[in-house]
């Protein structure tokens, strides 16, 4: 790692001894089928090799030596096609990392590298205040060949899910289906950050979409990365559903794509199929900026040095641990020239107690002179001033993956000093460059290094001249290797996506399971239902829950007569035992679905489940979307928005709520033994029950996001508030079934329980926030020693208030309207 001399001399990285790099990933040509790290030789300057083959500039570039990807080919080959399907894009959301690396790699792969480019960016992502700058957006992409395209441009309605990711992911999957059919792409690339890429994903794992192309996910930061970074809480449901979007993306993309390794090594880890590239490569930095020759650093415009750190200024930055070092460097006299600092960014949270952390930077740098807070600046107008003034850039971040920042500031020969977060050090190394590092938080080493570099500057007048010749020549090199790294993706075998067509001869038997109630009005339609499926191989059971008497019934005489292979079991009412334990006892299928008499299922629902299980060997269960309104005249209506839940399948989340969603499921036989079947001693929630078993055996299973069935239910036979205590209890058995699973996620488990009572009661009281937050403060003070409790605690919370609001509404004590 580099440093520090003892004379102040700033320590350089230097590449290995025989003139590589190290490049995880692959050239064309070698095999890619696993992750690991290769040699790659440096090459000539891309720019010449470009030269040669294709002289004439036609389109502008911020890449110097660039040329139309249509005048380099010559037509003479198809050209390779991305679409960046990213919400945040530069100059649309200002200093965004995310959106600086797609505006840069969009400009170098569509000015030198014979790529056609598109851009899909949602343009709700940005402020209010800087829309209007889209046209010009639009603008300065197309004159470098980019088409930038707004997400909410095309691709129709997306269904009503509750959440903005799970919209926007929706969104995303209808453009890309319209875009990708219009012009097929080599590679779609989304980032992990939110999972815009989750739907799109999904159905290319369960639905066989997207069979001809390749879903790169590049890993940037998830939301689960940053809320540690910076010490917030993570727990409400909204930031649990996007991590397990992001899980799932990073789990099932055809390519992982990472700028660092300290990213990638987590995916690695948790990597079960082998044969699936994981590629890392920097991320590029082009020429623009003023407008200079490369290297030339513009003249300066005051006497005094600048030492400046440019980021948002929040928790993770480290901007509190800058000011405690410019505080002791100041009192220790370590500064003998006059020198300015400046932090340049937009305000976020700082230390608690200071509310912002430009509240934290005031508090600790109060008394001490020459200091500012500016705001966040325009891309272009930061370079100008990165070159003209700034000496000296200071990165102290506490988590980081690859700032921009770094790259930018060594393009314009400021001297860099910077803590070991996250990915800075692996980028130090990919661009050799000299700065001082300094493991995070350490203040002392921090200001030491300040004085060092301040005094490097004073005394090698031509340091900032020599860095940026030096950076220049290596960012060619990076630029470089970021095509070699697309290129190698583009030429990835693509993945077998297609799901598998079975003949007659091909079906496996499907045992379909209807236990029966007393409502035998709703039995027919169902077992109509099943026996109208396009699928061949297949078994119906009835289970019968009450006695013998009524087996004789005129309607299951009619039913076995139009039906005659229909299979009927009379569950035994002195026996404790599941109805849907009878069907199982009796069933040949080797997939097994089971089906209450307010389900429906499709034509398709049996042969695409079948599909889907054959083509994945490794899933447990799959199952559907389901339409909540089967009448003609609303069901255009109701296929926008699936009758339950959220579409995740098993996830942190499954104590809490029924993630899988109460859709038609088909399960392999093997899996439901593995298990125990159904359990026996509860009452309700007995496949909500199912799933936690499959997760507590890790079994996985996922949904296709198809509607393949039809939910009708009766008329309700409870008050409402009734049949909440009712809901309640029973999850607290449920619970009580799995304990295991509870005991290690106690705090989660509270925390949104008591959002729930936060929000059925009203947040916009401050009386009831308080509340919650005291019974949630009591909740996890019992966690540490007896972490059932706390759930428990917060159970009995929500059930005495679900109580209190039902006594009061028969007593017409409180209005509906005021709870």
């Amino acid at each position: 790692m580099s440093g520090c001399h003892a004379d102040g001399r700033l320590a350089g990285r230097h590449c290995c001894g025989d003139g590589s790099r190290e490049f995880i990933g692959s050239k064309i040509g070698l095999d890619i089928s696993s992750s690991r790290s290769l040699r790659i030789p440096r090459s000539r300057d891309f720019r010449s090799i470009l030269s040669e083959q294709c002289p004439i500039p036609s389109v502008r570039s911020p890449y110097p030596g660039s040329v139309s990807s249509r005048a380099a080919l010559g037509r003479s080959k198809p050209m390779p096609r991305i679409l960046f399907a990213y919400p945040e894009v530069s100059p649309l959301y200002i200093n965004g990392g995310i959106g600086t690396y797609v505006y840069e790699a969009a400009h170098l792969l569509a000015g030198c590298s014979g790529w056609e480019v598109d851009v899909l960016t949602d343009f709700s992502f940005v402020p209010a205040g800087m829309q209007p700058d889209f046209a010009k957006a639009r603008a300065l992409f197309g004159r470098a060949g980019i088409r930038l395209l707004d997400l909410h441009g095309g691709g129709g309605d997306p269904m009503t899910w509750g959440m903005p990711d799970l919209m926007r992911a929706e969104r995303y999957y209808r453009n890309l289906v319209t875009l990708h059919g219009e012009r097929p792409y080599d590679l779609i690339e989304f980032p992990d950050w939110r999972g815009p890429g989750f739907m799109a994903v999904r159905h290319k794992r369960t639905a066989g979409a997207f069979a001809d192309t390749r879903l790169v996910v590049h890993l940037h930061s998830s939301s689960k990365d940053v809320a540690d970074w910076q010490a917030e809480n993570f727990l409400t449901r909204e930031q649990l559903y996007c991590h397990d979007m992001e899980a799932y993306v990073n789990a099932h993309a055809d390519l992982v794509l990472s700028p660092t390794e300290f990213l990638l090594h987590p995916v690695r880890d948790k990597e079960r199929m082998s044969s699936r590239p994981l590629i890392r490569t920097g991320y590029p930095i082009s020429a623009e900026g003023p407008s200079r020759a490369a290297g030339e650093v513009l003249p300066r415009r005051k006497e005094a040095l600048t030492v400046a750190c440019v980021s948002r200024l929040e928790l993770r930055k480290g901007q509190d641990i800058l000011a405690q070092a410019i505080r002791r460097a100041v009192e220790t006299a370590a500064l003998d020239q006059p020198v300015e600092f400046v932090f340049c960014g937009n305000d976020g949270r700082g230390l608690p107690g200071d509310g912002s952390m430009a509240g934290s930077v005031r508090r600790i740098l109060d008394g001490v002179p020459n200091w500012t807070i500016q705001k966040a600046k325009p891309r272009q107008t930061l370079l100008e001033w990165l070159a003209a003034d700034v000496d000296v850039c200071v990165v102290p971040s506490r988590g980081d993956n690859y700032p921009n920042v770094v790259l930018e500031a060594a393009r314009a020969g400021c001297v860099l000093v910077c803590s070991d977060a996250g990915g800075i050090p692996e980028m130090l190394h990919d661009y050799d460059l000299r700065a001082a590092v300094v493991s995070v938080g350490d203040v002392a080493a921090l200001a030491g290094s300040l004085a060092q570099a301040v005094r490097s500057v004073r005394c090698e007048p031509g340091i900032r001249r020599r860095l940026a010749v030096e950076f220049d020549a290596v960012r060619r090199r990076q630029c470089r290797r970021t095509q070699e790294a697309y290129r190698a993706m583009a030429a990835t075998p693509l993945r077998d996506a297609a799901l598998p067509v079975l003949t007659a001869a091909d079906e496996p038997r499907v045992s379909v399971i209807v236990p029966v109630g007393r409502d035998t009005d709703r039995v027919w339609p169902t077992v109509q239902s099943v026996f109208a499926s396009a699928y061949s191989n297949y078994e119906v059971i009835l289970v019968l829950e009450w006695d013998r008497g009524t087996e004789s019934a005129s309607w299951l005489t009619e039913m076995r007569r139009i039906f005659p292979s229909l299979r009927v079991a009379q569950k035994d009412v002195q026996e404790v035992r599941d109805a849907r334990n009878c069907g199982l006892a009796l069933a040949t299928g080797e997939l097994i679905v089971v089906l209450d008499t307010d389900h429906r299922l499709s034509r398709g629902m049996m042969q695409r489940c079948a599909q889907v299980l054959a083509a994945r060997p490794g899933l447990a269960y799959v199952t559907t979307y389901l339409d909540g309104t089967p009448e003609p005249t609303e069901r255009r209506k109701a296929r926008r928005a699936p009758a339950d839940g959220q579409p995740f399948g098993a996830s942190e989340l499954l104590l809490l709520e029924n993630t899988v969603g109460g859709g038609v499921a088909m399960i392999r036989r093997r899996d439901l033994d593995k298990v125990g079947g159904y359990a026996n001693d509860l009452s309700t929630l007995q496949e909500w029950d199912l799933w936690l078993k499959f997760q507590e055996e890790r079994l996985e299973g996922d949904v296709i996001p198809e509607v393949h069935g039809a939910f009708v239910p009766g008329a309700p036979r409870e008050d409402p508030s009734t049949g909440g205590r009712r809901a309640l209890g029973s999850h607290h058995a449920l619970l009580r079934h799995h304990e295991d699973l509870v005991r290690r996620q106690a705090l989660t488990i509270s925390a949104l329980l008591l959002e729930e009572y936060v929000r059925a009661r009203g947040a916009r009281s401050d009386a009831v926030l308080h509340r919650a937050v005291g019974v949630l403060g009591r909740a996890i003070s019992l966690v540490a020693g007896h972490p059932l409790w706390a759930v428990r605690y917060a159970v009995q919370r929500l059930v005495r208030w679900t109580r209190a609001r039902s006594w009061g509404k028969k007593k017409g004590l409180t209005s509906p309207a005021s709870t």
